[in-house]
This record gives C-alpha cells, sequence and structure tokens, in this order.
C-alpha cells in the first residue's frame, strides 16, 4: 500500500469516528497533507519510548520546535514555518504534503 493511500484511509476513518464522539469534536478537521518518517529495527524502541511520553514532551516542547529538531538531526532541508507550509532553502515555499 502506498503511503498516500495509508494517510488517506487513516484520515477518513478516523474523521468519522471522532465524528461519533461528542459534540466537542464538531469542529475538527485533518489539514491537507502528511509526512511519513521510516525507522531502522534499531530505533523501534526509542520510537515507541517517544510516542508513550509524548504528552509529556509537548508540556515542555512544542511539536514544531520537535518537529523542526527531527528535520535538522537527519539533514531535511526545510522547515515548518506554519502547520501546513514549508520552507525549503533551496525551493522557496511550498505546501506540505
Amino acid at each position: 500500500m502506498a503511503l498516500a493511500d495509508l494517510a488517506e484511509e487513516v484520515k477518513k476513518s478516523s474523521f468519522k469516528w471522532i465524528k461519533t464522539t461528542g459534540l466537542h469534536y464538531t469542529n475538527f478537521y485533518w489539514q491537507d497533507g502528511y509526512g511519513g518518517f521510516s525507522v531502522s529495527n534499531s530505533g523501534v524502541d526509542a520510537v515507541k519510548r517517544y510516542i508513550m511520553n509524548q504528552k509529556k514532551h509537548h508540556e515542555k516542547v512544542s511539536f514544531m520546535d520537535a518537529y523542526n529538531n527531527l528535520l535538522d538531526t537527519y539533514g531535511f532541508l526545510m522547515k515548518i514555518v506554519f502547520s501546513d507550509v514549508f520552507i525549503s532553502p533551496t525551493t522557496g515555499l511550498y505546501n506540505f504534503c
């Protein structure tokens, strides 16, 4: 399955489900685009720990700062400016997808 198809299915299914959980999600929607990263077997435990501690971690470090740090750490030549737009030093602004 292509990553784009997986992202579409996850968004579609979770959108339908979350709308059944109460009125406080009436205005919920997914942003355009998606991101996908792979991890080697040796990194799986670190990713699991990150996911388990994500809420606590983001009390101290914003999602945007953590994500930009990830991009820096692994050499991506882009930064998030807003939640749905990247800026690339080589190509300028373009949509997150």
